[in-house]
């Protein structure tokens, strides 16, 4: 059999390797995406347009949806005081983009000035938690509304791009079906398969456990056949350093020591070079294949930890389900760990025998 043969089955063994860290590098990038999108409001964006929206449309009424006019009497701090404006539809407390009502509330130029940039068939209204019924009255208690929440409400009102009340329901809509169809519902490409966020940790931990398991079988093997090839290479007339050099070339996972000031035997002092062999084994840029390994496993773990701070709200839709997936979950992550060691433990072997080669070559070199 020739020798090329055995390069040919080290190479189709690291190529399975190399597939397995991609699979590896998918799965925790869509991981991290499933989580960021379950994230509260204030951080994801998505739901913060929606919860955005939805307070902008507290804040506005439209001028095609405007009813009969009504008397709305005003709350300021020195007590009750009546201001009567008929230009007021019923229970709506218009604010009018002229500038009108704005001036009750104390506002600042910049306000106005937002005001009056808002589009013309906008509004700006006061929620319905700020107003009270005092006898035949309607009354706004002004002072409970703060100039910063005032600004926000303006800002957001600026940013409707809305025509009428039944657009901006729509819109409405269309961000809560997002919100399921991104945040909720979890969608795997190609596949066509979706899962609850809720079961984000059990179903990422299986795959990454699967993932672990395949890569440790491919990288044992490729140490099989590392180690063959470094025993009968003298077999087939090929010396130590020429194998050594070949077969780094299709390294994926490790990084092998360097041999190639090593190259020429003249002058080679075998304790000098043992040393600079000692002070490569400890660099610290040795331990970068291994993190593609461990990166999966660190989002599973952000994961659980996530779904642990908020089991409350699991627990609220559905406390059986919540309590039977966290043990699942702590089930399937211990797996996950235990896969996750496997394939360290036979880096730490594959790096091993490249570290002893090394040596061996170098030994050669110095005594031919």
């Amino acid at each position: 059999m020739k020798f090329e043969t055995y390069f040919d089955a080290l190479e189709h063994g690291a190529a399975r390797s190399r597939i397995l860290v991609q699979f590896l590098m998918v799965s925790t990038f869509l991981t991290f995406l499933g989580l960021y999108n379950s994230q509260p409001p204030s951080r994801n964006w998505l739901v913060s347009r929606s919860v955005s929206l939805h307070r902008a449309a507290e804040w506005v009424i439209f001028q095609a949806d405007r009813g009969t006019r009504d008397s709305v009497r005003f709350k300021t701090p020195n007590g009750l005081t009546p201001k009567y404006l008929n230009d007021f539809p019923i229970d709506s407390f218009l604010l009018h983009a002229n500038r009108a009502g704005l001036n009750l509330l104390g506002g600042a130029q910049g306000q106005a000035d937002l005001i009056a940039g808002m589009p013309r068939n906008i509004h700006l209204s006061v929620p319905a938690n700020y107003r009270a019924v005092d006898g035949t009255d309607t009354v706004i208690d002004l002072a409970s509304i703060t100039a910063n929440e005032l600004e926000s409400a303006l800002l957001r009102c600026n940013g409707l791009l809305c025509h009428n009340r039944s657009e901006l329901e729509q819109e409405l809509s269309q961000l809560h079906k997002s919100i399921l169809e991104n945040c909720v519902l979890i969608k795997i490409p190609l596949l066509g398969v979706s899962f609850d966020v809720n079961g984000l940790a059990s179903l990422s931990g299986l795959a990454f456990s699967v993932l672990y398991f395949l890569l440790y079988y491919s990288m044992a093997r490729e140490l099989k056949n590392i180690k063959l090839l470094f025993n009968i290479h003298h077999e087939h007339g090929i010396d130590s350093r020429s194998v050594y050099q070949a077969l780094s070339m299709f390294q994926v996972l490790t990084i092998p020591l360097s041999i190639d000031e090593f190259i020429s035997p003249k002058n080679i002092r075998v304790a000098t070079a043992v040393a600079d062999l000692r002070r490569q084994s400890r660099r610290l840029s040795r331990l970068v294949p291994m993190l593609p390994m461990f990166f999966p496993l660190l989002a599973w773990l952000t994961v659980f930890t996530f779904d642990l701070d908020t089991k409350d709200v699991g627990d609220a839709t559905n406390k059986a389900l919540t309590q039977f997936d966290t043990w699942v979950s702590v089930v399937i992550g211990v797996v996950t760990v235990y896969a996750w060691y496997r394939c360290y433990a036979m880096w730490t072997e594959i790096t091993a025998t490249w570290d002893d080669k090394a040596h061996r070559v170098v030994d050669e070199l110095a005594k031919a």
